[in-house]
């Protein structure tokens, strides 16, 4: 081999292996249920194989069909367009077809997806189509989806005129699902953020059914701050934690760390220490006075000690 064509593969192998290496990835993983391999649409998506594109992630097979999309991205770019809408990562905000606000009595299903139009003619444009393919070029083909789509946001957020990171947080409906700060619902004395509108007025309509979730939520984004034991709400120790699905848990013995610890799956874990009584006697809110946190810490100090012993709280909680 030539000097010059030894030069020419050590830049080769280079510039494959920085793409390798500085290649993003995302913090939470996607729910890929459904969805479908934008290359081979017959068999499922994987997490495991995915494609930076619009400042997202697309979803394949296999690696050779990830390579077949770098290859020649357009000509999968109406279903790897769909499938951002899919997955969360992409939003609808105007009509695909005029461009203009839509409005919420004209909405049509393009493949999974509920798709809303400015007035009955763009919506006969893509409903009066016959073949699912053709709609769905008419409504994520790249010039509508210019035209009618946007990322959705993850970036930190204003909240009683403190900054919140959100990037870290999920849906509390669609558990999988990244957050946008277009979709919030007061909660407690905070704010929980959904994927999406259908996710949030469903929580509107149903808040305790995902009480758990937006507790959490709440702890994550560091709206509320842990200040009692979760499990006896008395105080706790610095010798006894927890993670729980990846928030660290202060507790007060060796019994409420076994108490996490030994819980069965995540899922009990996480019920443990967000059930909406236990949040609401162990976390306060984080942008709260002092004056009124140093109160009430004082105040579970004094009911913890009244009448019992922190073992004995911790033996008759756990029974």
């Amino acid at each position: 081999m030539t000097n010059k064509s030894l030069n020419a593969s050590i830049v080769v192998s280079t510039i494959f292996c920085a793409i390798v290496l500085l290649a993003p990835t995302d913090t939470l993983s996607q729910d890929l249920s459904g969805i479908k391999c934008i290359v081979n649409g017959d068999k499922n998506a994987t997490p495991d194989a995915s494609v930076r594109y619009r400042e997202g992630l697309v979803y394949v097979c296999c690696e050779q069909c990830a390579e077949k999309f770098r290859a020649k991205p357009t000509a999968f770019a109406t279903k790897a367009n769909h499938q951002l809408v899919l997955t969360g990562q992409y939003r609808q905000a105007k009509c695909p077809i005029s461009g203009s606000q839509v409005d919420s009595l004209y909405t049509a299903n393009v493949g999974g997806t509920k798709i809303a139009f400015c007035c009955p003619s763009c919506l006969r444009k893509v409903s009066d189509v016959p073949e699912m393919a053709d709609r769905a070029e008419k409504v994520f083909g790249n010039e509508a989806f210019d035209e009618a789509f946007v990322k959705v946001d993850t970036s930190p957020v204003a909240v009683d005129k403190q900054q919140i990171d959100i990037a870290e947080a999920r849906c509390p409906v669609h558990s999988k699902r990244k957050m946008s700060v277009e979709h919030a619902v007061d909660h407690l004395d905070g704010r929980v953020f959904f994927c999406c509108q259908k996710c949030a007025d469903a929580f509107r309509k149903s808040p305790e059914k995902h009480a758990i979730a937006a507790n959490q939520q709440l702890a994550i984004t560091g709206q509320y701050i842990q200040t009692g034991c979760p499990l006896i709400g008395g105080p706790v120790s610095t010798e006894h934690s927890a993670v729980v699905d990846g928030v660290p848990i202060k507790l007060c013995c060796e019994k409420c760390v076994a108490a996490i610890n030994t819980a069965e799956s995540t899922k009990q874990k996480v019920e443990l220490i967000f059930e909406p009584k236990r949040f609401a006697q162990s976390f306060k809110p984080a942008f709260a006075s002092s004056k009124e946190g140093s109160t009430k810490e004082e105040s579970t100090k004094e009911e913890s000690t009244k009448g019992e012993s922190t073992q004995q709280a911790v033996d008759k909680r756990l029974r």
